[in-house]
Formats: C-alpha cells, sequence, structure tokens
C-alpha cells in the first residue's frame, strides 16, 4: 500500500475487502469539519478517530476542524480507501 498511497500509514485487514486505516490528513482536509469533508457521504467511510499528538478524539463529531498534522483512524473498503488516497 504505501508505495501507491502515500499518506496511508498503517492498516489492519478486517475480510478480504475491508480495513481499519491510519491515513495522514490530506492538505485539502486541513481547517476543514468532518461534515464539510463528508467521508461518509463521498466515499462510505466514517473516522473512527482522529491522533492529534499524543491525543486520540474517538468518535469525533461532525463539527471537529482538521488540523495539519492529524492522523485519521478509517474504517472501509479497500476500493474507497484507495480512491480517497487518489484524490488527495
Amino acid at each position: 500500500y504505501s508505495l501507491t498511497m502515500p499518506l496511508l500509514l498503517d492498516y489492519i485487514a478486517l475480510d478480504a475487502d475491508h480495513t481499519i486505516t491510519e491515513l495522514r490528513a490530506p492538505a485539502t482536509f486541513v481547517d476543514r469539519t468532518l461534515r464539510q469533508v463528508d467521508l461518509r457521504g463521498g466515499f462510505a467511510i466514517t473516522v473512527l478517530a482522529i491522533k492529534r499528538g499524543e491525543e486520540f478524539l474517538i468518535s469525533p463529531q461532525a463539527d471537529i476542524a482538521i488540523q495539519a498534522d492529524d492522523l485519521l483512524v478509517l474504517i472501509g473498503s479497500n476500493v474507497n480507501i484507495a480512491r480517497l488516497s487518489e484524490q488527495s
């Protein structure tokens, strides 16, 4: 994954088609809320947590703004996570 999806840092395969993925926040997401980014509506991906420094924001609210160094913990299909990574 890491060569084809440089923002992807780590993943856990749930089955052949779905993963929990840690993805570096794309520059296009910075200073936008989760609601504005709309990963669920646009990619059928759910944000499980945001890792911000040493802090984990578990099940973050839609009005949380993404910061430049955030790591997003996502769950979704491999196809949709790849689509997100390619657009980022």
